[in-house]
């Protein structure tokens, strides 16, 4: 269907008819509205599209509201906070979907064993300051995601979950981070605003928060030139700063998974004290890039590319364990009271 009047009368509601009017009588927007109609495959498509259309808009205009009352406020009150605080925005879908595009490719990995370690990441970004509130993380939801977003939540951060609509867009997760980053801005002394995020366009936050005398810290992968959404020339001063993370992803970014490739050589242990966030640490203090695999609670195989990381790794982890012990050639275990346990148990398994 190209005629977009024709197209608007598939509305039931007057109300919604005559809002879509007066929103397209903008040129540009009646435009875009004309070639994504083209791609619907059928009238519930269109409708669907015409009432997220006017839900957005609805959120802009209430967005609009909010922040001219945060800025009367802003005149009238004392506001918490100080300018060394930062505050940490992530936008989940896309630093996770192009990280672990980004990390499989440079680590020769399949994309569904990488992870996301949130509190390494949270603390590179703190990288020591006050944290002026709880980390705000924002996303979609793949179903598969439940768990993740409840262990955040249960971490302490101020969690946000979209569904995607029909065209798999995720319009409410940047409505929503510009949102909360306003809402910051506007109710605290300026600090830093922290921004994790890939292609999302939030320039115009970014602007507002400069134009009141915040510090900005972007950080992005370089598959997206963030950057050339600011078009702003604060941007480019000295209150911005823009990190690329294809350089740090070392530092919170790990694989779990069993290799499928013999060239791949790993250092085994048997221990039930090593957790996850240890072996993180180890692979940090190296400057690898962590990836394990647990076959069991006791047993735990990591990963190297070469002999020099593995002799680095073992003489770490030997370093950190002055009681570990080798039980056989390249295999250790680190727990002395559990060393019989972890020897049969071994046996038994290569038995």
């Amino acid at each position: 269907m190209s005629k977009l009047h024709e197209a608007i009368n598939l509305l039931d509601s007057t109300e919604e008819r005559t809002a879509l009017r007066i929103f397209f009588t903008n040129t540009e927007k009646r435009i875009e509205a004309e070639s994504i109609l083209l791609t619907c495959k059928d009238n519930k498509e269109v409708v669907a599209y015409f009432k997220g259309l006017l839900k957005s808009e609805q959120r802009i205009e209430k967005l609009e509201q909010e922040t001219n009352y945060l800025k009367e406020k802003l005149a009238q009150s004392e506001l918490p906070g100080t300018a060394e605080s930062v505050y940490i925005f992530i936008d989940n879908s896309k630093l996770y979907i192009q990280g672990k595009k980004k990390v499989a490719e440079c680590e020769s990995l399949y994309e569904n064993m990488v992870q996301i370690d949130y509190g390494k990441l949270v603390e590179m970004g703190q990288n020591e300051r006050h944290m002026g509130a709880n980390p705000v993380i924002i996303g979609s939801r793949p179903p598969p995601e439940d768990t993740l977003w409840n262990s955040l939540r249960r971490l302490g951060y101020n969690v946000t979950v979209y569904n995607q609509n029909f065209q798999n867009e995720e319009k409410e997760v940047n409505s929503e981070m510009v949102r909360n980053i306003l809402r910051t801005v506007y109710r605290n002394v300026p600090g830093t605003v922290i921004l994790f995020t890939g292609n999302g366009d939030y320039g115009p936050a970014i602007r507002e928060a400069l134009d009141n005398n915040w510090t900005i810290e972007i950080w992005f992968w370089s598959t997206e030139m963030y950057v050339k959404h600011l078009q702003y020339k604060p941007a480019i001063e000295s209150r911005t700063t823009i990190m690329n993370l294809d350089d740090y992803y070392k530092k919170f970014m790990f694989a779990c998974g069993h290799p499928d490739i013999a060239r791949v050589k790993h250092l085994e242990i048997f221990t039930d004290i090593v957790k996850d966030s240890d072996i993180m640490e180890y692979y940090i203090e190296l400057d690898l890039f962590g990836w394990w695999h647990k076959q069991n609670e006791n047993s735990l195989k990591l990963y190297v590319n070469n002999y020099t990381q593995w002799e680095n790794l073992k003489n770490l982890i030997l370093h950190k364990y002055p009681s570990g012990r080798e039980i056989k050639r390249d295999v250790f275990c680190l727990e002395k009271d559990t060393f019989f346990k972890m020897y049969s148990s071994f046996l038994n398994h290569k038995g």
